[in-house]
Order: C-alpha cells, then sequence, then structure tokens
C-alpha cells in the first residue's frame, strides 16, 4: 500500500512538475515573442514616420520651390516688358544723335529721350535685383550633382540675359539689347519646362513616401 501511495505521488509530482515547466516555457517563449513583436511594430512605426517626415519635407521643399520660380518668372516677364521699352528708346536716341550730329535735330530731344531711358533704367535696376537675389535663393534648394545641372545651367543664362541686356543699354549697343532682350521668353519657357519635369519626379516620390 505505502509503496502505491509513494508511486502515485512520485507521479503527481512530475504532473505538477511537467505542468510548471511547460507554464514556465510557455511565458517565457510569449515574452520573447511578444518582445520580438514589439520590435518590429517599433520598426515598421519608425520607418514609417522617418517616410512621413522624408515626404512632408519633400513636399514643403517643392511648393518652396514653385513660388521662387514662379516668383522668378514674373520679375522677368516684367524686366523683358521694360527692357524691349528701353531698346525701342535707345533706337530712338541713337537716330536722333545721328540727326543731331547733321543738324537735323536738337539736343533738348536727345536730353528728353535720354531722361526717359534713365527713367526705364531706373526700373531695369530694381527687377535686375530683384531677379539675382531670386535666382540666388533658386540656387539654394539644389545641389551641384548632375540631377540639377540642367536647371542650374538653365537659371545662370536667364540671369546672364537680365544683366547683358543692361549692359547693352547702358552702352548703347541697341541691336545686341534688342536680340538679348528678346531671347528672354525663350530661356524662360526652358527653365519653366525643366523645373516642371523634375518637380513633377519629386512630387511622385512624395506620394509614395520614397
Amino acid at each position: 500500500m505505502d509503496s502505491v501511495v509513494i508511486a502515485a505521488f512520485i507521479a503527481l509530482v512530475g504532473v505538477i512538475i511537467s505542468v510548471i515547466g511547460t507554464s514556465i516555457a510557455s511565458y517565457y517563449n510569449n515574452k520573447i515573442l511578444n518582445e520580438k513583436t514589439l520590435l518590429v511594430q517599433k520598426e515598421i512605426s519608425s520607418k514609417s514616420i522617418d517616410a512621413n517626415l522624408k515626404s512632408k519635407a519633400r513636399i514643403e521643399w517643392i511648393q518652396n520651390v514653385r513660388e521662387l520660380i514662379a516668383e522668378m518668372i514674373i520679375l522677368c516677364t516684367k524686366y523683358q516688358s521694360k527692357g524691349y521699352k528701353t531698346t525701342l528708346l535707345l533706337n530712338e536716341l541713337i537716330v536722333e544723335i545721328e540727326m543731331e550730329d547733321h543738324g537735323y535735330s536738337s539736343s533738348n530731344a536727345v536730353s528728353k529721350i535720354q531722361r526717359e531711358i534713365d527713367k526705364y533704367c531706373v526700373d531695369l535696376d530694381i527687377l535686375g535685383h530683384g531677379i539675382i537675389g531670386t535666382a540666388i535663393q533658386i540656387e539654394l534648394y539644389f545641389s551641384d550633382n548632375e540631377e540639377h545641372k540642367s536647371i542650374l545651367q538653365a537659371l545662370n543664362k536667364l540671369t546672364l540675359l537680365v544683366n547683358d541686356h543692361k549692359r547693352y543699354i547702358v552702352s548703347h549697343e541697341n541691336e545686341k539689347a534688342k536680340q538679348t532682350v528678346e531671347c528672354i521668353p525663350t530661356q524662360q519657357r526652358i527653365l519653366i519646362d525643366l523645373v516642371k519635369s523634375y518637380l513633377k519626379i519629386e512630387w511622385d516620390k512624395a506620394k509614395s513616401a520614397k
């Protein structure tokens, strides 16, 4: 009888130990699994936050560039309009000077036209400084890598046209001034198309949170 009781007791103890062991193993396995799950969730969450931040930053960058390019185009359009009128006045001035040299015009007529040109030049200076300042701001949003090279080159050509036109006006090189100011709209279009294509790529990246 005693041996039966002892055997039963030992069996019971064995069952208890087995249950406890299984429970402990299960607890630690679940703990490890939960910890791994949490780590994976944190990693996914971190990547999601990072992607969202990059997307937000990219969208903000796109908006800033768009605003600056729009400002640049407005300034250049105004410059082109006033620049063309100044070029026409310069042509009149040159004709009047030639006529004066031959006794067909008075110094008053020459002075009047020169005053008009000077007035336009003040406006051209203001617009020119605005264009250069805006161009510098745009450059700060781009790097010197190959991807941005064509945009920066187009931007640089546009500012050079503005600078060259003013220089030709001051030196009374009318034909060169006329040719230069007439190139501004074409160069504007080149810049717009390049920026538009690039921003489309960046916008697609922002939408896919890359």
